[in-house]
């Protein structure tokens, strides 16, 4: 007979806060999943069966952010601060930059994990769609590039 273990408790997908340096209201809708991926370097030599396998670079697919429109303007103009100055000086420069920390509560509203996204600028800004015959508020949406993610969660 099978041992019974303690059952797991799982996190909610709806359950999440958005926290952007300077960004005074940064409730959303969606939030893309966040991932790191590492290339593959495999390297054999004569009379080797299995070849060696090892990590290789690692990339951080982009974050997409989904809202409804309101009247604030704080993503829209970050995304301008930042295109004005790549048009203008060139690369990004650090301090328009900004850390975004994604939330996660548990169903008590207790925070329950905290992922840093590192060094981040919109890579693009939607203004969204409108449709006469759609019963639906405006969704803009804010895709992002960063260099890193990490777990802060305290234990």
């Amino acid at each position: 007979m099978g041992t019974l273990g303690k059952q797991r408790k799982l996190q909610h997908k709806y359950k999440f806060k958005v926290e952007i340096d300077q960004v005074a209201g940064a409730k959303f809708k969606s939030c893309s999943k966040i991932s790191v991926e590492t290339e593959d370097i495999e390297y054999g030599e004569g009379g080797d069966l299995i070849p060696t396998k090892e990590p290789g670079k690692a990339t951080v697919p982009d974050v997409t952010l989904d809202r409804g429109v309101g009247a604030d303007k704080d993503l829209h103009d970050w995304f301008v601060q930042c295109v004005d100055f790549a048009r203008n000086g060139g690369l990004v420069p650090d301090e328009l930059k900004r850390n975004v920390e994604i939330v996660e509560y548990h169903r008590d509203n207790t925070e329950a994990r905290r992922i840093v996204l590192y060094n981040c600028y919109p890579k693009s800004y939607d203004f969204g769609e409108w449709d006469w015959d759609a019963n639906e508020v405006v969704i803009e949406m804010l895709v992002l590039r960063y260099d890193w993610p990490k777990d802060v969660t305290s234990d």
